[in-house]
């Protein structure tokens, strides 16, 4: 089982990864739960970044992430997008952690998935958040096809 670890996730804090995401974030209201969803068209995405102004429909641009307040563990799911998508090559999501003090994004290279080669959806369970505090969001890498990644969070 994979935790947040206090100290390894401040310590990623002090590095902040600086790209400009493509990828949409929405949040899920058809659910009762806290729960963030991203959609990248490529298996490859960049280090995600605050949304800033609003999107081109006159809304506010949503954070990307799932912000870890009030809760006590999260899911991870991942699925191909598109209806004429293959399966994933292989890959990862890599996780990024917001210091909500800074709002930097930083690499929590500590707390990646492997996706593995041939599958079409794959979920990860057991994410502890023992310090809820700042957001999560893991990021498609080297997937070959365009990806919709949920993450789940959980109430203590």
């Amino acid at each position: 089982m994979k935790s947040l670890r206090v100290a390894v996730a401040l310590a990623a804090l002090l590095v902040a990864g600086a790209a400009v995401a493509s990828t949409t974030w929405t949040k899920s209201t058809a659910v009762p739960y806290p729960n963030a969803v991203s959609t990248s068209t490529t298996g490859t995405e960049a280090a995600p970044t605050n949304g800033a102004g609003s999107a081109p429909d006159g809304g506010i641009v949503p954070k990307p992430g799932l912000e870890l307040l009030a809760l006590g563990g999260i899911t991870v799911c991942v699925e191909a997008y598109a209806s004429d998508a293959g399966p994933f090559i292989g890959g990862t999501l890599d996780a990024y952690v917001l210091n909500p003090i800074s709002n930097a994004w930083a690499r929590a290279k500590e707390l990646d998935v492997t996706v593995a080669a041939g599958l079409y959806r794959q979920c990860f369970v057991g994410f502890v958040v023992p310090s809820p505090t700042g957001s999560i969001a893991f990021v498609p890498n080297g997937l070959g096809t365009g990806a919709r990644v949920y993450i789940i969070g959980a109430r203590p």
